[in-house]
């Protein structure tokens, strides 16, 4: 699987990769467990996709270059950073992309309808942004050193200057 998200990751060169949230429990309750095996699986993605040096085949037989998106944008993370308005017809397009899986939801017992469930939730987060409708994210820079690799430099500077001293 992480195989061939990198390979629509290195042939659509895309600035940012959107999963929803991996976590057993997230925002709506307890997550299903293909929700959460995709978005493990996009984020080691993410970062195969612009290591030449894993799926080596991509490249030697396929000639697609490493990429590596800047933004992993992840729903339902209860931390939210952004937001994105869908009032409108962004809205109306994914209660009509929900209601399209019918026969899907109808094996989940007690699986609210589209419509309502859709945008119930898009008012409540709406409502933290200002808009009628609204779908938060938290935002990933995977372009940015890691928190914890600025803490460090950070702290070795401080200590290089205390020592200079």
């Amino acid at each position: 699987m992480r195989r061939d998200i990198s390979r629509a990751i290195r042939r659509y060169r895309p600035d940012a990769v959107l999963v929803s949230s991996w976590d057993v429990e997230f925002v709506a309750g307890l997550n299903q467990a293909d929700h959460r095996v995709a978005g493990l699986a996009a984020i080691d993605a993410i970062r195969d996709a612009g290591n030449r040096w894993l799926f080596t085949e991509l490249l030697k037989e396929e000639d697609l270059d490493p990429w590596s998106p800047r933004w992993l944008l992840v729903s339902g993370d209860p931390r939210p950073t952004h937001g994105v308005d869908v009032s409108g017809d962004p809205l109306e397009r994914g209660i009509a992309s929900l209601e399209a899986h019918r026969e899907y939801l109808s094996g989940i017992p007690g699986h609210p309808p589209p419509r309502s469930m859709i945008t119930g939730i898009t008012a409540m987060q709406g409502w933290r942004m200002g808009v009628a409708h609204a779908v938060l994210f938290r935002a990933f820079d995977f372009h940015a050193p890691p928190p914890i690799a600025l803490e460090a430099m950070q702290l070795a500077e401080g200590n290089a200057s205390a020592t200079d001293s």
